[in-house]
Formats: structure tokens, sequence, C-alpha cells
């Protein structure tokens, strides 16, 4: 492994430690953190690499619809888009987000972490290996009402 690749990996591992370590201690007894409390406390330095998704209030359309919100600048860059908030059918789908809400489906219908990682081939038909972590979040009913996603890619 190079220099570079060995760097994106340790990375990776650093987001996908923290958010998954987090979400862990934060949920103190419950399926899934309160999302209330979760979000705000994210590190401002891992924000780049992270969104939000809400999902359609219709479950039939749960990781179907939906919004992204609170898109990361790297994460954003990383998807050739340019906006911090879209719809989920709205995300190109050779894309990291458009990879990555794929498997937001999984995160809401069991409540559990989702942690994915392959590649793909990106708009410009460049090999892009990721690795995303995608974390259900509940409101006050217990309900999976919004999931923290943390995803990262290089070409590979």
């Amino acid at each position: 492994m190079d220099e570079a690749s060995r760097k994106f990996v340790d990375g990776e591992r650093r987001l996908t430690m923290f958010l998954v370590g987090y979400w862990q201690e934060a949920r103190e007894g419950r399926r899934c953190p309160l999302a209330s409390d979760f979000t705000a406390l994210v590190p401002a330095e891992l924000l780049a690499d992270c969104f939000t998704y809400e999902p359609a209030a219709e479950p039939a359309a749960a990781g179907e619809g939906g919004r992204l919100r609170d898109i990361g600048a790297a994460l954003a860059r990383a998807s050739g888009i340019s906006v911090t908030e879209m719809a989920l059918a709205d995300a190109p789908p050779n894309s990291l987000l458009g990879v990555v809400g794929k498997f937001l489906g999984h995160a809401l219908r069991d409540g559990t972490p989702v942690l994915e990682d392959g590649a793909f081939e990106d708009q410009s038909g460049v090999k892009q290996i990721y690795r995303a972590t995608l974390l259900p979040l509940e409101n006050e009913a217990g309900e999976v009402a919004l999931v923290i996603g943390g995803a990262r890619c290089k070409a590979g």
C-alpha cells in the first residue's frame, strides 16, 4: 500500500471510529441515540465529510425519498455538487453521495449502524474507492428520524 493510500485508510478509520464510538456512547440504553443530542456534538473537523438524512414522511418512501442536509464541503466536492442540501433523488448517481445514498434504507429499517466500503466509477469515469458510515438517530418516540453519515473517497 502506497503512502497516499495509507493516509486515506487511516483517515477513514478515524472518521468511522469517532462516529461509531460516539454513537455507542450517546445511546444511553436506547436502541439509537436521540437525534437532538447527537448531531450538535460532532466535532467541526469531521463535519466536512458528513451529512444528515431526513427520511420522507411516508414510510413506503423511506430510504428512497427524503432530503440530504448539512452536506459537508469535502463530501460535496467529492460528489461534484456545490449545495449543502438536496433531495436524495437529486444526488448524482455516480457520486459519493449517490452511492452512499443506496444504503440509507438499511440504517432506517434496521436501526443499526451501516459500515460500507467499495468502489464506484465517478462522473468522469475515474474509479473511486470509498468508505461510509451511516448511523440512525431516534426521535423522542423511539422512531428512527434521522441518519447521520460520514463518507470519504479517493481515486483508486
